[in-house]
């Protein structure tokens, strides 16, 4: 069941919205899950979406996140990931790649955004089918992705190549500190949306 568009005015998600120097990611319950981690978390249980500079396929992954400061979130892809291919697509052509990461999600989006499919192959329309009713998104203020309407907390933003900061490591759930400290691309986060009284999913073992 393929996703469907709905107004900004009636996506839950924009019940606030906030850019420039109203962004300060720090002011919200990130958690640092344990002793060993390299920082507090934003993105664990959360979905992250990019498109091919190619063929502008939309790709939904679920990538682990640091935040490093009031506007910047460190992003790790693992080699070989959709979303690691298309950052470096942009980058390839000389532009920065944007990038959507959507916090307090359905439950069916985190579990297909950790699932591998094909490059053709939208987990928005298995989301759908596996739920029996269409994801809902809704234009974002920056990029020119679409953003989860009914997600409590999105983020939008920019990669750009070169902007890196020391990332890691994360108590994975796998039940061992995964990918050692290294310097991994930052969110240049360029918008906001939230909900009210916004709720936040993470993945803990």
């Amino acid at each position: 069941v393929p996703p469907v568009r709905v107004a900004k005015t009636d996506a839950p998600v924009n019940e606030i919205v906030l850019t420039g120097d109203q962004i300060d990611l720090t002011a919200f319950p990130v958690p640092k899950f344990w002793p060993g981690d390299g920082g507090r978390y934003i993105g664990t249980g959360d979905i992250t979406l990019t498109s091919s500079a190619d063929s502008g396929r939309l790709n939904v992954g679920g990538y682990r996140q640091m935040l490093h400061g009031p506007s910047r979130i460190g992003l790790y892809c693992s080699p070989g990931k959709h979303g690691l291919l298309d950052r470096e697509g942009w980058w390839a052509q000389g532009k920065p790649c944007e990038v959507v990461a959507a916090y307090g999600i359905d439950p069916v989006l985190f579990m297909l955004g950790a699932q591998a499919f094909g490059a053709g192959q939208s987990e928005l329309d298995v989301a759908g089918g596996m739920m029996g009713r269409p994801v809902e998104l809704t234009q974002a203020e920056f990029v020119s992705l679409p953003i989860p309407a009914r997600a409590e907390f999105v983020v939008e933003g920019l990669l750009h190549p070169g902007d890196l900061e020391h990332e890691g490591p994360l108590g994975e759930f796998t039940g061992y500190y995964g990918r050692e400290r290294s310097p991994q691309p930052v969110i240049e986060v360029k918008a906001v949306h939230h909900r009210r009284s916004p709720i936040f999913t993470h993945a803990l073992m």
